[in-house]
């Protein structure tokens, strides 16, 4: 499920992101705000996946909120970032 936050401009993502075993995945995050992932059990990507911040913040709760730990990139926008 998500939630708007009262406070801050965002976007909270507290279910399940999946996707283990589906190949290369591209997660963007854009626009102004804070989009926080904070389910520890997220199973998204692979060593090809990318994780593209090219506005705003990406905040993950845990380590386990960004995916697999199969070497997913980050990759942030310097003009944002």
């Amino acid at each position: 499920g998500g939630s708007a936050s009262n406070l801050v401009q965002g976007l909270t993502l507290s279910g399940k992101i999946s996707g283990a075993g589906t190949g290369a995945v591209t997660f963007t995050k854009t626009g102004g705000g804070t989009l926080v992932l904070e389910n520890a059990t997220n199973d998204f990507g692979s060593a090809a996946s990318l994780i593209d911040i090219t506005g705003g913040i990406l905040a993950a709760k845990n380590d386990g909120s960004l995916g697999t730990d199969n070497g997913i990139r980050l990759n942030v926008n310097v003009a944002t970032g």
